[in-house]
């Protein structure tokens, strides 16, 4: 069984399109665990005709008190997995129809490999459309520049590459999720998850797109250009990217530190004492330990930005 994790609010626009893909998936065996965070437009509404219409199917809750954010709400439901395997959803987009069956099977196989029960994540590449669906880029890492291979503990602290739609994980990385509390320094949940899983286990990649990734006006998170002029010379927004990583390392530290290997215990430590290192401490440690972003425009890009802000 899978439970499946959706996250709502404000999402009466596409949210009938996603729970429909979601329903007609080739693989039927799963829970749709739904968590709405004080919508104040039709999406509850609509949530409780599907509840009513799928009652085995569909789990229905509602936040007491608005948690104001996807990744607030997404770890909030942390509490409601029972299953052996778990998957995240977002209420805007497509799965196309073998989109748990691929990663299920995957997942499966990867488990019979391993010689002894290990943390494992599961996640794939995305299809980037418009609020029609009219295809942007068949590709979010090539429309990104990212690589989704390099995905070794020392990358996933300072970039994230897992899109959280997209992953699967099993009982062993599920344990270790729910130790995730609510800090104002983790920055996205699914990167969290991905610091956990390349640094206590094993992280698995497909490369063929298994779901629709809607943009639109209102997207929580999205694919943006990340070479916009716009973007690129918003400095003082780019360092305040570049330092919140320094505080979520500091997190995974506190909360997770003693679980890593030697090795990324170290670049953790050193990491996460970027908080309170001086410019030309961070420069040193970043040069001496290859603490890059992937491509050499933001490689570049981060250097600069932390020898300007310090």
């Amino acid at each position: 069984m899978i439970d499946i994790l959706m996250a709502t609010y404000n999402g009466e626009d596409y949210i009938k399109e996603q729970i429909n893909s979601i329903l007609d998936q080739s693989f039927q065996e799963f829970r749709l665990i739904i968590c709405d965070d004080q919508s104040d437009d039709k999406t509850f509404e609509i949530l409780k005709e599907y509840k009513k219409n799928y009652p085995k199917k569909i789990y229905l809750y509602k936040n007491i008190v608005r948690q104001g954010s996807a990744k607030k709400n997404f770890i909030s439901m942390f509490k409601y997995i029972e299953s052996d395997y778990i998957m995240f959803a977002d209420q805007d987009d497509v799965w196309l129809k073998d989109k748990i069956k691929n990663s299920y099977e995957l997942i499966i196989a990867k488990e019979c490999i391993l010689i002894k029960k290990s943390p494992i994540i599961i996640h794939t590449n995305l299809k980037i459309v418009n609020q029609d669906k009219l295809v942007i880029s068949e590709s979010f890492y090539q429309h990104q520049n990212i690589s989704a291979s390099k995905n070794n503990f020392k990358n996933i602290l300072i970039q994230n590459i897992f899109v959280g739609c997209t992953i699967m994980i099993n009982k062993e990385m599920a344990n270790l999720v729910k130790g995730v509390c609510d800090d104002s320094r983790i920055i996205m949940h699914d990167w969290i998850i991905g610091i956990l899983g390349v640094g206590c286990g094993h992280a698995y990649y497909i490369d063929t797109p298994q779901i629709l990734y809607r943009q639109h006006n209102n997207n929580s998170v999205g694919a943006s250009n990340p070479y916009k002029l716009k973007k690129l010379f918003n400095l003082k927004k780019q360092y305040n990217n570049i330092r919140n990583t320094f505080f979520q390392a500091e997190y995974v530290k506190e909360k997770f530190g003693d679980i890593f290997n030697k090795q990324d215990k170290k670049i953790l430590n050193i990491y996460s004492n970027f908080c309170y290192n001086s410019r030309w401490k961070k420069m040193h440690s970043t040069l001496k330990y290859k603490l890059y972003k992937q491509g050499f425009i933001r490689s570049v890009a981060q250097c600069f930005i932390i020898l300007i802000y310090g």
